[in-house]
């Protein structure tokens, strides 16, 4: 992305504050104005909905290695063709290109010269080690499938163990109010607070605007 772009992103990004400001900004206005009326709005805005029907989905294990492990020598046969196309491709690739021509084309493909060209070459690099290290991974996968099915079994049990997060979350899947009760009590001085806030927020953020 252009210098441009970035900017225009920026800019958008800091647009996207000052509206959020202007609003907490008359949020507090009414906090301070008619606080009985904004506290009737609270059961509305304070309306749990429960993430927890979304999120269960997500925590149940699906075993997709026992379907590839029924047919382990065929699984294996076409893990080891891939990756020793991607190892054998890869040497003549990067034999083709170098360093400096590659962080190039890095940089061109992101569409992004503000890195240094050393960094776009690190970055090359990185991608060419971890390409390389994920196909030498396959071929050894692709080999104990052929091979030794017994020992890949063993290590496919140990690696997919199940580990639920249903517990851990449990906690964050519940309403919280004390925070909303120490508002309530006292409407007008944290509406005072957030007011002063947010005209900061929007002083800093106007006079960052006009620089950029």
């Amino acid at each position: 992305m252009a210098d441009g772009g970035w900017q225009g992103f920026i800019y958008m990004g800091v647009l996207t504050l000052m509206a959020g400001n202007v609003f907490a900004a008359i949020v507090g206005l009414l906090m301070i104005i008619a606080p009985t009326r904004l506290a009737s709005w609270s059961h509305v805005s304070d309306r749990w909905v429960s993430t927890r029907a979304a999120t269960d989905s997500l925590d149940r294990m699906r075993n997709v290695d026992g379907q590839i492990l029924s047919r382990p020598k065929l699984a294996g046969v076409i893990i080891l063709a891939g990756a020793a196309f991607i190892l054998i491709e890869g040497v003549f690739f990067v034999r083709r290109i170098g360093v400096a021509e590659g962080g190039r084309l890095l940089s061109e493909f992101l569409g992004g010269n503000a890195l240094a060209s050393g960094a776009w070459e690190v970055l090359w690099l990185s991608l060419l080690v971890s390409l390389f290290l994920g196909a030498l991974l396959a071929l050894v996968v692709g080999a104990l499938a052929v091979f030794r099915t017994d020992l890949l079994q063993q290590v496919s049990q140990r690696a997919n163990r199940w580990v639920s997060t249903s517990g851990s979350v449990k906690a964050l899947d519940a309403p919280h109010y004390r925070f909303d009760g120490l508002v309530r009590n006292r409407p007008r001085l944290w509406g005072t607070l957030i007011v002063l806030f947010a005209a900061y927020a929007l002083v800093v953020l106007s006079a960052f605007s006009r620089s950029l």
